[in-house]
Order: C-alpha cells, then structure tokens, then sequence
C-alpha cells in the first residue's frame, strides 16, 4: 500500500494550495458570459473541467471507443506472421468501449470535488499460428477516481487550475476465460478492467481568453501505484494537452487538441513458463508507450429547452507519432462523444437554495 509518509505529504500539498488559494479568490476577476464560453471549448476529452459559481453541479457522460490494430515493435510495423514465429497465437486487434459518469460539485468558488465511474466493455480478436481465429469479449467497472480541483489564480482572461485527486481500484484484475479450449486462463494483467493499485495524480491547467476563441494547456502526472495482491504495479503516466478553441456560430464551436501520453511499463512477474512463451501479452516488457495524438473537438450548445446552454460534444483522435515497448498493437484511433449538464441551484434569499 501507500506509505502513510506519502499520504500526509501529499494532504499537506493540498491543503496548502487550496489556503492559497482561498486567501486571494476575493480577489479574481470573473466574467461568466466570456468564463463559460473558455470552459465549453475544453475537449470533451479532459476530464477535470471546473464549475464557475458556488454550490453548483455538472453533471456528465462520455463514450469512448477506443481501437488497437496492426502490430508494431518500438516504432516499425511488423506482420501477425512474424509474432507467430515466436508465439503460437498473437492478439490481432482489440476494441474498448469505456461508459464514463462524472459529478462535479462545487461548494465554494474556487474550489470543485470530482467522482468518476467507468463502466468498460473490451472486445480482443486473436490469430493463432494455424490461422485460426477467437474473438473474446467481457465487461465490469474499471477503476474509479475522485480528486479535487482549486482555482490558484484568475485574471480578466486568464485562470490556473490544480487538480490533485487518487485512483482507487475497483476494476477487476481476475478476469478469466475458456481460451482456445484450455479452461480458466486468467487474463494478463495488461488486460485487465482494473489495476488494483491506488494511484495518486497530480495536475494543472492553464486557460487563456482572447477575443477570437481560447487556448489552454494542461499537464498531469499519476504516479507509479502500488503493488497489488497479485505482485503487479502499474506504471506511471505523464500526459499533456495543448489545445485552441474557437466559436463558429452562436452556439457551435470547435477545438483543435494535441495530446501527448508517455506511459511506463508495468512491473508485472508471471512464473507460468507456458503462459510466458503464449503470447506477447504475458510479457511485461510489452507494456508502455509513447503517443503523440492530435484531435478535433465539436460543441454545440442548444438554446432552447431543457438542454438550453448544455454541452454536447464529439471528440475524434488519430496519432501522429507512437513508440511502444516491445510488441503490441499500434493505437489506431478515439472517439469521444459527451454531454455536460450544469445544475443551478435556485436561491431564494429568505430561504436559501430551495432546488436545482
């Protein structure tokens, strides 16, 4: 587990920032009209987006697919065939679908809570040296999150986010599966829903208005997690966003985006010398990676009825450069569709706030 001296360190990082941060909100300059237009050019893709007024809700959902296909080692294209050299059967290509529930409440200005719930689907197609084929397909929840967000500083038209939040596995790493006619093979751990480990994050974002449209930037890293019951550790994670957005009619917009992600490998130690020699998956120096996405973001706010002001949006990113450790499946493309659903409350100023 976590040590307790890692623990109180990072609460202490915290609660300084967020006593900083209170002791100048008086201060920050807020336009809600210009504020609200900044926040709904982030790409549907970012997770951790701020509320902009006290005891406020956003509410949302997102679709991911994510796809993999075409094998590659380091960063040269390589045949199903010369996998099966080596191993008697190979994965081909593998579809994610990620169902994700996000709640954002902000108490105070300046300050939000987050929670998020990701319900996952994962389809792998396999190729065997006989050229036979096997489709395996299974679900659950992967890992949840929950973090915090402060507003260190916000001028007329720009503001700076940190965002400091914890993993926490409640994604299953036990799946198993009848795999061509050998009962009950456990998955590898790289395959897993889950990761079982706890996972600290810490990040910042920058926002800056300009008369056109906005930009932003933001950078997070979520440290190496512990080891789990199962003797693996996952990887850390550094992942930077750089994105420009810009208003095209009254209420459609668009985002260009680039994303990079460098993922470390996964400390991952099967003794089954079988399993070792069946596939690349069963191989820890076949995790990691380094990717460099650019994408395109489109929003649209309607101006009427219940989702009037709402955020709907589609996410599409293909990578422009990848390097994998070892041999796995090149990353061939994400589609992100989302809806963001601000709840107001409504205040009466002899009772309080009597609903939303």
């Amino acid at each position: 587990m976590i040590s307790a001296k890692k623990i109180i360190v990072f609460l202490s990082l915290t609660f300084c920032i967020f006593s900083h941060a209170q002791k100048r909100i008086e201060n920050f300059s807020y336009n809600p009209k210009r504020d609200k237009r900044v926040l709904s050019q982030i790409p549907i893709s970012i997770l951790e987006i701020p509320t902009l007024n006290s005891k406020e809700w956003l509410i949302s959902y997102r679709y991911w697919e994510n796809a993999k296909k075409d094998m590659l080692f380091e960063d040269t294209n390589i045949s199903n065939s010369e996998v099966l050299k080596k191993y008697p059967f190979t994965l081909d290509r593998m579809q994610q679908n990620v169902h994700m529930l996000q709640a954002i409440y902000t108490p105070i200005i300046g300050f939000s809570i987050l929670a998020i719930v990701p319900y996952i689907s994962n389809s792998a197609y396999f190729e065997t040296i006989n050229n036979n084929e096997m489709r395996i397909s299974y679900n659950g929840f992967g890992d949840s999150y929950i973090a915090a967000l402060f507003l260190l500083t916000k001028g007329r038209k720009h503001s700076l986010y940190f965002n400091g939040g914890l993993y926490i596995p409640t994604g299953n790493i036990e799946m198993e599966r009848t795999v061509f006619s050998v009962e009950n093979i456990t998955f590898p751990y790289s395959m897993q829903l889950g990761t079982g480990s706890w996972k600290p994050i810490l990040g910042a974002t920058f926002l800056r208005d300009f008369t056109i449209g906005s930009v932003g930037a933001k950078i997070s890293y979520i440290l190496e997690g512990n080891e789990n019951r199962k003797s693996h550790k996952v990887g850390s994670l550094l992942q930077g966003n750089l994105w420009a957005g810009f208003n095209v009619l009254k209420n459609w917009g668009v985002s260009a985006h680039l994303q990079y992600k460098d993922r470390a490998s996964l400390i991952s130690e099967t003794n089954d010398i079988i399993y070792n020699n069946s596939t690349t998956l069963f191989n820890s120096t076949n995790t990691g990676r380094n990717l460099l996405d650019i994408g395109l973001n489109v929003y649209y706010k309607p101006i009427y009825g219940i989702f009037k002001d709402q955020v709907f949006a589609v996410e599409y990113l293909l990578p422009l450069n990848q390097k994998v450790n070892g041999t796995q499946l090149r990353n061939a493309s994400t589609f992100v569709f989302g809806l963001k659903y601000t709840l107001k409350p409504k205040i009466n100023l002899k009772k309080g706030i009597i609903g939303f």
